[in-house]
C-alpha cells in the first residue's frame, strides 16, 4: 500500500486551493484543509473521502485575523501530525485606485497574502525540514512587476515570490524546498472578490486557465527543482518582460490593460 503523504493547505474552500486538494487525494495524501467557510470545507472533506479513501481534516481559520494564522498552527500542531507539503494558497486581491479603496481591506489582504503566509511558513518549517519536504506558497505573475490599480495586492505577491527564493536557498542543506507557483489570470472567486468587474484585465488575456488546470501545475511543480514555476508559455514572456523595458513603460502598459472597460 502507497505511503499516505500529510498536506496543509489554505484557502481550500475554493479556486485552485479546492482543485488542488482533490488532485492531491488522488496522489495519496491525507490533507489538512482550511478557510472560513466551514461549509464549503466540509462539501470538499465528504468528495475527497468518498472518491480517494483518503482522510481529510478541517480546520477553520480565518487568516485576515492577526490570530488566524496563530489558530491554525496551534490546531494542526496539536493532531502531532508530521507535515510533508505546505501549501499558502490563501490570498485575495482588490481593484481601483488605492486611495479610494478601503484601508481596512488593504490591510486584511497584507495580513493574508504576507503576514500569515510568513508566519504559518515560519512555525510549520520544522515539520517541512524533518520530512524533506516543500513549502508551496502561491505568487502570481503579478509579482514581476508594480500594479497600478492593484498595487497592494501586486506589491504583495512580489513579497511572496522573493519570500519564497530566500529561503529556499536556505533549505537546499537540509534536503527540503521551497516553491512560488506564480500563475496568470485565472478564473476562480478571485474575480469576485478583488472587484474586478469593470477591468479590462480579463479582455486582455487570450486564453485564461482554470483552477483544475493549476492544480495540476502545481502537483507537476513539485518534481522540480526551480522555486520558481511560472505557468503557461504566455506568462513566462509576460514574467520576462519588465526585466527588458523601463520599468515607467512597464507600470503605464499595466495601468492601460488594468484599466476600467
Amino acid at each position: 500500500m502507497t505511503q499516505k503523504r500529510v498536506a496543509l493547505v489554505t484557502g481550500a474552500s475554493s479556486g485552485i486551493g479546492w482543485d488542488l486538494v482533490q488532485t492531491l487525494s488522488r496522489e495519496h495524501y491525507d490533507v489538512f484543509i482550511s478557510a472560513r467557510s466551514i461549509s464549503k470545507l466540509e462539501e470538499l472533506k465528504s468528495l475527497c473521502e468518498a472518491t480517494y479513501k483518503n482522510k481529510i481534516t478541517i480546520i477553520s481559520a480565518d487568516l485576515s485575523k492577526a490570530t488566524g494564522a496563530k489558530e491554525l498552527c496551534d490546531q494542526f500542531l496539536a493532531s502531532e501530525s508530521p507535515l510533508d507539503l505546505l501549501v499558502n494558497n490563501a490570498g485575495f486581491g482588490d481593484f481601483g485606485l488605492f486611495h479610494e479603496r478601503p484601508l481596512a481591506k488593504s490591510m486584511e489582504m497584507i495580513e493574508v497574502n504576507v503576514s500569515s503566509l510568513t508566519y504559518l511558513t515560519h512555525r510549520l518549517l520544522a515539520s517541512i525540514i524533518k520530512n524533506r519536504g516543500c513549502v508551496m506558497n502561491i505568487a502570481s505573475t503579478a509579482a514581476f512587476q508594480p500594479g497600478p490599480l492593484m498595487s497592494v495586492y501586486f506589491a504583495t505577491k512580489a513579497y511572496v515570490l522573493s519570500f519564497t527564493e530566500g529561503i529556499s536557498e536556505e533549505l537546499k542543506p537540509f534536503g527540503a524546498k521551497a516553491i512560488a507557483i506564480c500563475p496568470g489570470p485565472t478564473y476562480t472567486g478571485f474575480f469576485k472578490t478583488a472587484e474586478l468587474g469593470e477591468s479590462k484585465l480579463f479582455e486582455n488575456i487570450m486564453k485564461v486557465a482554470t483552477s483544475k488546470e493549476l492544480a495540476e501545475f502545481c502537483l507537476k511543480s513539485l518534481e522540480s527543482s526551480n522555486p520558481v514555476a511560472v505557468h503557461g508559455l504566455g506568462n513566462k514572456i509576460g514574467s520576462i518582460l519588465p526585466r527588458l523595458v523601463p520599468r515607467s513603460a512597464v507600470r503605464k502598459v499595466v495601468m492601460k490593460m488594468q484599466g476600467k472597460k
